[in-house]
C-alpha cells in the first residue's frame, strides 16, 4: 500500500471520446507508445533475438510538457488531440495494486508464535481489535481472513457439521438398538465429558486446535462411547432377568471394569508414540493422539461413576412414563401388561435378592 513513484494520470472524458470515435482500448495503447515506445521488429544476430524498440527521443517522451501535442487515432484513422478529450494530472500512483472480486485490497501477513494462542485466539485478538474505536475502519472498507485463517475457519464449519451428523447417527443406532428414545441419552453422556479431557489434554501438553487434533475429537465420539454401551448393556440384561436396578448396576461396574480398563489402555498405548512425536513429520500430529489419550483418560474414569448414576434416573424416568403411557393413552394397566418391565426385587441384603443376582455368598454363586 505504500506509495509509488511520481506518475501522470489521465482523466478521460467518457461522452467526448464517444463523439469523436477515440476508444479507451487505442487511448490507452497510444500513450504507452508515446512513452515507452513499441517494439515492431527482432534483430537475428549471432544465434540471438534482440527486440528492436522505437521510441522518441527522451525530451520528446516528457507527456505533461507535451500534452497539447500528443494525438490519439479514432475509428476513421483520425488523429484527435488528447487534450480535447482527456486531462492530465501529476500524482503518486500506488507501486501495487492487488484485487479480489473487483474490489482493491491490502494483504496484512503475520505468523504465529509457538506458545501463543494459537490461529483461532489469534483472529478471535484481530476481530477485537478492530471493532475498537481506535481501530474500526472507515465507511466502504472492511477487513477479512484469508489463506491459512479462511481455510481454518472453514475447517471449523466442516469438523462441527461433522461432530453434530456424528451424534445423530450415534443416536439413531443406540435408539434402532435398544428400542428406545430415552436410554441412548445414557450412552451418549459420556461424549462431553471425553471432549472436556481432549481439551484438558491439549491445554496441559500446550498444543492448539488443530486439524488433527479435530479429527481426534470424532473420533472420541465412537471410542467414549463403547465403555457406555459395556455397562448399559449389562445393566439391562441383568433387569430382564429379573434383577433390581440397583443390584445390575452394582453387578456391572464389578464384571465390566476389567474389559473397560483393558480396551482404554490399549488404546491410550497405542496413541502414545503419536502424542509424542519420534520425528519431525510426525511433530505435526501429536495433537491428535494427545486429544485422543486426554479424552480416554476422562471417559473411562468418569464413565465408571457418571454412567450408572445417569442410568438410574433416565431408567427410572422411563419407567414411570411408560406407565403413565399405557395408562392414560393405551388404556393398558401396568399389572395386566404382559409388555411391562418384569418386577423388581427387593432391595440387596435380603436373601430373596442374593439368590436371584447371582452374586458370591448366593445360593446360586455356591453351586
Amino acid at each position: 500500500f505504500r506509495q509509488g513513484k511520481p506518475e501522470v494520470q489521465i482523466k478521460v472524458n467518457a461522452s467526448r471520446a464517444v463523439e469523436t470515435g477515440v476508444s479507451l482500448q487505442g487511448l490507452g495503447f497510444e500513450v504507452r507508445n508515446y512513452i515507452e515506445g513499441s517494439t515492431p521488429a527482432t534483430l537475428l544476430a549471432n544465434g540471438r533475438d534482440y527486440d528492436v524498440r522505437v521510441r522518441f527521443q527522451d525530451d520528446q517522451r516528457d507527456l505533461m510538457a507535451n500534452f497539447q501535442k500528443v494525438g490519439v487515432p479514432n475509428i476513421n484513422n483520425q488523429l484527435i488531440p488528447l487534450y480535447l478529450i482527456a486531462k492530465a494530472q501529476p500524482a503518486i500512483g500506488p507501486s501495487e495494486i492487488l484485487r479480489e472480486n473487483r474490489a482493491k485490497y491490502v494483504q496484512l501477513s503475520a505468523d504465529i508464535t509457538p506458545g501463543g494462542p494459537g490461529l483461532g485466539g489469534a483472529m478471535n485478538q484481530i476481530t477485537a481489535l478492530m471493532k475498537t474505536p481506535e481501530m474500526k475502519p472507515p465507511l466502504g472498507v472492511e477487513f477479512a481472513f484469508v489463506g491459512q485463517a479462511e481455510r481454518f475457519a472453514e475447517l471449523i464449519k466442516n469438523i462441527m457439521v461433522s461432530l453434530g451428523l456424528g451424534i445423530f447417527f450415534i443416536y439413531l443406532v443406540l435408539a434402532s438398538l435398544y428400542e428406545s428414545f430415552i436410554t441412548p441419552f445414557t450412552i451418549m453422556t459420556v461424549i462431553p465429558m471425553a471432549a472436556a479431557g481432549a481439551f484438558a489434554g491439549l491445554f496441559i501438553s500446550h498444543s492448539s486446535l488443530d486439524l488433527f487434533s479435530m479429527i481426534g475429537c470424532v473420533t472420541l465420539m465412537g471410542l467414549a462411547t463403547k465403555n457406555s454401551i459395556l455397562i448399559v448393556d449389562y445393566v439391562r440384561e441383568r433387569q430382564h432377568e429379573g434383577m433390581s436396578r440397583y443390584d445390575a448396576l452394582i453387578a456391572a461396574g464389578r464384571a465390566r471394569l476389567r474389559p473397560i480398563l483393558m480396551t482404554s489402555f490399549a488404546m491410550i498405548a497405542g496413541m502414545v508414540p503419536v502424542a509424542i512425536g519420534l520425528n519431525e513429520a510426525s511433530k505435526q500430529r501429536t495433537s491428535l493422539g494427545v486429544a485422543i489419550i486426554g479424552g480416554t483418560i476422562s471417559s473411562t474414569l468418569l464413565a465408571l461413576v457418571m454412567i450408572p448414576v445417569v442410568y438410574w434416573y433416565i431408567d427410572r424416568f422411563e419407567t414411570w412414563f411408560r406407565a403413565k403411557f399405557n395408562r392414560y393413552v393405551r388404556g393398558v394397566d401396568p399389572k395386566h401388561d404382559v409388555n411391562a418391565a418384569p418386577p423388581t426385587v427387593k432391595p440387596s441384603g435380603s436373601s430373596d435378592t442374593r439368590e436371584r443376582s447371582g452374586l458370591p455368598g448366593s445360593p446360586i454363586a455356591s453351586k
